[in-house]
């Protein structure tokens, strides 16, 4: 019974506090079986206490709770989301349309199907960069944070710009 009470209060120890284990200063209050605030870590007790009974009557490691319970910190909660430090990748490939007429474009890539050589410019959570798509007309950022990415292909637009016009004609 120590043990599963040990682990309770060390597994909440950083959580804010006041709460239903430490009062204002940091003092451990008892588990009171009466007091509905302290209803979910009574739950938590009873599988730490249950694991524990079952390590004795196995001789071996203690079986694990039922239940794990959620990592704490003493995070305000004005700005509750914490940021994303995963990193991420992005790949961006332009196709050419149906029956697409010859480009000319300044860094267009002789005999490159679709936009070859189109021109990027990049911001936001990929950084800030200039420069052309690959042989397959494809850009590819890796290890980037989590965001906005904005990419824009100055000659495409134009293009399908002038696509349209020519269509609504």
């Amino acid at each position: 019974m120590a043990r599963a009470d040990e682990q309770l209060y060390a597994a909440h120890r950083d959580d804010p506090q006041p709460n239903p284990l430490f009062d204002a200063q940091g003092n451990r209050r008892k588990l009171d079986p009466n007091d509905p605030t302290q209803a979910d870590v009574q739950r938590e007790w009873r599988s730490r206490y249950t694991a524990e009974i079952a390590k004795k009557k196995s001789g071996g490691a203690a079986a694990k709770p039922k239940t794990t319970p959620p990592a704490s910190s003493n995070r305000s909660t004005d700005d509750p989301v914490l940021p994303c430090t995963i990193k991420h990748w992005l790949v961006i490939r332009l196709g050419a349309r149906p029956n697409q007429k010859a480009r000319d474009h300044e860094g267009q890539v002789d005999g490159q199907p679709g936009y070859a050589g189109e021109k990027y410019a990049a911001s936001g959570a990929c950084g800030t960069k200039e420069g052309m798509l690959d042989g397959g007309s494809s850009l590819r950022f890796h290890n980037i944070k989590a965001g906005h990415c904005t990419i824009v292909f100055k000659h495409f637009y134009e293009d399908i710009e002038a696509f349209f016009k020519e269509q609504l004609r």
